[in-house]
């Protein structure tokens, strides 16, 4: 007998029924809140007016500055972290070659006094 059965099989009618709209809100719950806190940033287009084309035009315009003025400031952000990796980086060598020399030291004490006790 195989593990697997057409008897157990789920039929059409065995799957539940849902709405489109069900299955988005239960699958991307916050998709509707990132659209609908974003769509009234925007002029929504009605009519072809050139009034209204302008104004998207402009709101446009003051986006992308705005964009423009934050990635300048993570770019600002990201070299100072750059800068200060670096800085922990070269300390951190010289804690470890440091720490080596301390090895290496505890080990000829180590063997200057293994040497003492066998040489009795």
């Amino acid at each position: 007998m195989s593990y697997f059965s057409f008897a157990t099989w789920p039929r059409d009618n065995d799957c539940p029924k849902q709405p489109a709209e069900n299955l988005k809100t239960k699958r991307l719950p916050h998709v509707a809140s990132i659209v609908a806190a974003a769509s009234p940033a925007f002029t929504r287009k009605n009519t072809a007016d050139q009034n209204v084309l302008q104004q998207q035009i402009t709101e446009l315009q003051a986006a992308a500055t705005t964009n423009d003025a934050h990635i300048k400031e993570l770019a600002a952000q990201i070299k100072n972290t750059v800068e200060l990796l670096e800085v922990a980086e070269s300390r951190h060598r010289r804690v470890l070659t440091l720490c080596i020399g301390a090895i290496g030291l505890s080990l000829l004490a180590l063997g200057i006094a293994i040497f003492g006790l066998v040489a009795r």
